[in-house]
C-alpha cells in the first residue's frame, strides 16, 4: 500500500520580505504546500492610493510611492477556512524628489514580456519628461534601447537568453539615472 500525506486544517502562512524597501520590492508567502493553499494579500497605509499591489498568488510585487511605513497583511486559506492574518510591518524610502519617481518593472522573473512602469504621481509632476529605457546584458552590452513619453512600456525579451540583465532608466537629459534594477531573464 502506498503511503500518502495529507493536510489537516487551516494552512499556516508566514510573509518573507524584506522590512526596509525601496520602491520595488516582492514578498512571499511561506507556507506548507500540502495545505492546499491560496492567499489574500493586502498593503495598508495612512494615505489611499499610495502603493501599487501586483499579485501573483503565493507572492506579490509592491509599487511604494512615498517614504512612509506600510502594513503588508497575508490571509492563507483553503478548504478548512482561513488562519491568522500575518502582518509585516515595512518602512518604504522610495525615493527622494531629486531622484526622480520610483520605476517598476515585472515579472521578475520574466520569461517574455517586460513591463516598466512609472510612477504616475510622480510623472505628474513632470509630465513633459521623456524616459530613456535600457537593458544591458551581464557583459555590459546594450541589448534593448527604448525612449518613451508615457508612464509605461512593454519590451519584448522572449528572444533573450537566460540570465541576469540591468534595467537603467534614464530621464531625458540622458544623465540623470532614475533606477537601476536587475531583472533576471528565464524561459
Amino acid at each position: 500500500m502506498a503511503r500518502k500525506e495529507v493536510w489537516v486544517g487551516y494552512p499556516d502562512a508566514e510573509i518573507s520580505g524584506p522590512d526596509y524597501a525601496g520602491s520595488w520590492e516582492t514578498y512571499y508567502a511561506v507556507c506548507n504546500p500540502l495545505s492546499n493553499p491560496y492567499f489574500n494579500w493586502e498593503v495598508d497605509v495612512q494615505w489611499p492610493n499610495d502603493y501599487n499591489l501586483y499579485n501573483y498568488g503565493n507572492y506579490v510585487n509592491v509599487l511604494f510611492f512615498n517614504n512612509a511605513t506600510y502594513t503588508v497583511s497575508l490571509a492563507a486559506c483553503n478548504s478548512c477556512g482561513c488562519d491568522n492574518v500575518k502582518y509585516k510591518d515595512v518602512y518604504a524610502y522610495p525615493y527622494s524628489p531629486s531622484q526622480g519617481p520610483p520605476v517598476a518593472s515585472y515579472p521578475n522573473p520574466v520569461n517574455d514580456i517586460l513591463t516598466v512602469e512609472i510612477d504616475q504621481q510622480g510623472r505628474q509632476q513632470t509630465a513633459n519628461l521623456c524616459y530613456d529605457i535600457r537593458l544591458y546584458n551581464i557583459h555590459g552590452n546594450l541589448v534593448r534601447q527604448i525612449n518613451i513619453q508615457s508612464a509605461n512600456v512593454q519590451i519584448n525579451v522572449a528572444n533573450l537568453p537566460d540570465g541576469f540583465y540591468y534595467l537603467h532608466v534614464y530621464d531625458e537629459t540622458g544623465n540623470a539615472q532614475v533606477t537601476k534594477q536587475t531583472i533576471v531573464v528565464k524561459h
